[in-house]
């Protein structure tokens, strides 16, 4: 019995032993990235906090380099392009006031009131502090800051500060003033500061420390604290939980572009020395040139020929040199596969489509085209959304406390609404700009097919397509009345169904 006892605890000891290695190696294959060795030496790993990383002095390295590349890089200048022509748009975001009596029924008079003042808010001169902005331009120019610098800075004006009827005005700050260098520990009674910006025990920002504004080119420039309900610091977390400052959203490709440029400019030397299909003289052995045989002009009867024209064949003298020519053989044929799968992990790392960013058509269908551009605007309503809630929605209600107070807000016979409705008049819906669709056609034809289905609504196609719906009824109906003033027949004729295919239809078919 004891020797079966003890062949017994080895061979149970053995397969524990075997089960254990079987889950290390298990564990190992489940994580790969982690592996160490040979080909990941040069894969430098930290457990740095995001916040103590970029406060070495990486976070001010990758704004400067964005904002080099925003400026010199046809592809970053690009991006901001695309950024503010799809995020602001034209006419900038818009709100829509969506007040009701008790009832259910639309209050008209107020929203006509708020809307009414709050244009002339808006307008160029008021605004902004500066007098330079309208609250359009000021949200185009927010929305490059953030992109290039990793956030954008506004400082709220209250009271006769302001400038204007209103109480309240906007002042654009450049996200550097926001300093960087000025970090300081926790301590009792003394709030922790994070790259200027000071947080409470929760992480809570409480105060900014703002650089003074200076166009001295020497000397400190001193510090001012601002508290943190006069500035509103916008930027996108999602991917560093717990960091207080924002990193240009170009972070994950600025050096593909470095590169590219660089790539670029060589490839363009390469190209203009192929093109001037430079050679070397290369003096013959035994033979000992004298300097002035190799002046143009200097000798008779066996000079060399040191300048090429056009056109012209000059005879080489073999007694004095042999000529080496230098080709580079460029522009090379992997030259533009280069720069296409440079510009498409470029897009991949800005988060738009490689036809957008390069612009480049070719081979493109509109199966293609369609889900890249359709994927390219959902990015662009995603940073629609964040930017509302971090600029719009902080300015509105602010604006409409400030303007009540003041009596800026008027009904048509000129009484003033009253600040104790506050609440009420507050109701309203921000609508950032939409696009037209790929195909009008086919996509109407599909939006009249839900309709008919009662899969969807009038005010949803509506809102898709960027308009309101009470504004669309509303200019309905004084079409109507115009129309009737003036005898017109407003009638849609039927439109005939097209009999031939585009050739986009057709290839799509036949991938189909």
């Amino acid at each position: 019995m004891g020797f079966l006892s003890t062949l017994y605890t080895r061979i149970v000891g053995s397969i524990g032993l075997v089960q254990k290695s079987v889950a290390r190696r298990a564990v190992f294959r489940a994580f790969e990235a982690a592996k160490v060795g040979r080909l990941t030496s040069s894969w430098e790993t930290t457990g740095q906090n995001i916040n103590s990383e970029l406060s070495s002095g990486i976070l001010d390295r990758l704004i400067n380099r964005s904002r080099d590349l925003f400026k010199n890089d046809e592809y970053a200048k690009k991006f901001g392009e695309m950024i503010r022509n799809n995020v602001v748009g034209a006419a900038g975001i818009s709100i829509k006031q969506r007040i009701y009596e008790a009832t259910g029924a639309p209050d008209t008079v107020a929203q006509a009131a708020i809307a009414e003042s709050w244009k002339r808010w808006c307008r160029r001169g008021v605004c902004d502090i500066t007098g330079q902005q309208s609250f359009r331009d000021m949200q185009r120019g927010l929305i490059t800051d953030a992109p290039r610098d990793g956030a954008f800075l506004v400082r709220k004006i209250r009271g006769a500060a302001a400038g204007n009827e209103f109480g309240f005005a906007l002042q654009r700050l450049d996200p550097l003033r926001l300093d960087t260098q000025f970090n300081r520990d926790a301590a009792p009674s003394v709030n922790a500061v994070i790259m200027g910006v000071e947080v409470n025990r929760y992480s809570r920002a409480v105060a900014y420390h703002i650089l003074e504004s200076s166009n001295a080119v020497s000397g400190a420039r001193k510090r001012e604290r601002i508290p943190a309900d006069e500035i509103i610091h916008g930027f996108i977390s999602d991917d560093f939980v717990e960091a207080k400052r924002g990193v240009p959203w170009m972070y994950a490709a600025m050096l593909r572009l470095n590169d590219l440029k660089a790539y670029r400019e060589a490839a363009i030397i390469a190209a203009r020395i192929g093109a001037s299909k430079m050679g070397f003289y290369v003096q013959k052995e035994g033979h000992v040139t004298d300097p002035d045989e190799l002046a143009d002009g200097k000798d008779e009867d066996g000079k060399l020929i040191d300048k090429v024209d056009p056109g012209v064949f000059d005879l080489l003298p073999s007694s004095i040199a042999d000529l080496k020519t230098f080709d580079p053989a460029y522009p090379h044929d992997q030259f533009e596969p280069f720069i296409k799968a440079a510009l498409q992990g470029a897009a991949s790392g800005f988060g738009v489509s490689y036809v957008g960013l390069s612009g480049n058509l070719e081979g493109v269908n509109f199966s293609s085209i369609r889900q890249g551009v359709l994927a390219e605007r959902d990015q662009w309503m995603t940073i629609q959304d964040w930017f509302i809630d971090a600029f719009i929605e902080e300015v509105y209600p602010e604006w409409l406390r400030f303007a009540l107070l003041n009596g800026q807000v008027l009904a048509e016979n000129g009484s003033a609404l009253p600040l104790s409705k506050y609440e009420k008049f507050l109701s309203h819906e921000c609508q950032g700009r939409r696009w037209p669709w790929v195909d009008p056609l086919r996509d109407a034809q599909a939006s009249i097919l839900r309709l008919k289905n009662k899969l969807t609504s009038r005010t949803r196609i509506t809102n898709d397509g960027g308009a309101d719906i009470e504004d669309v009824f509303a200019e309905l109906e004084n079409e109507e009345q115009l129309a009737a003033e003036y005898n017109i027949d407003l009638a849609l004729q039927p439109i005939a169904p097209s009999v031939q295919k585009s050739k986009d239809e057709k290839d799509d078919t036949e991938t189909d």
